[in-house]
């Protein structure tokens, strides 16, 4: 059985962002198939003039299994709690919508 890695990720209503970001940690982190990924997003309602379900459908394009909270007010503090809330796995990656990676990295050797 594949061991679960919980990725939780703050952000906000920035799509294309969202997108950018997740594609680089997908090609360079989170490709080793010896695990199971799991996104746990909480998206803040600000940000572009964009359905928040357009990050939902960015992140489900990456990821299978896919968690998300879209609360009614934007805080950031609430939305870390929000998302580490929801941890089940041993293992956790905390990730931001706007960080890119640019080289791989073997997630195993971490």
């Amino acid at each position: 059985m594949k061991q679960l890695i919980d990725v939780t990720m703050t952000a906000v209503i920035r799509p294309d962002v969202v997108r950018k970001t997740l594609e680089s940690f997908c090609s360079n982190l989170f490709y080793d198939d010896k695990f199971n990924y799991r996104l746990i997003i909480n998206i803040d309602p600000i940000g572009e003039d964009k359905s928040p379900m357009e990050v939902v459908k960015a992140a489900e394009s990456f990821f299978d299994n896919v968690v998300y909270n879209i609360p009614k007010e934007p805080s950031f503090c609430k939305a870390v709690i929000w998302v580490w809330n929801q941890i089940v796995s041993d293992y956790v990656f905390h990730l931001e919508d706007d960080w890119i990676i640019l080289r791989k990295i073997p997630l195993v050797e971490m």
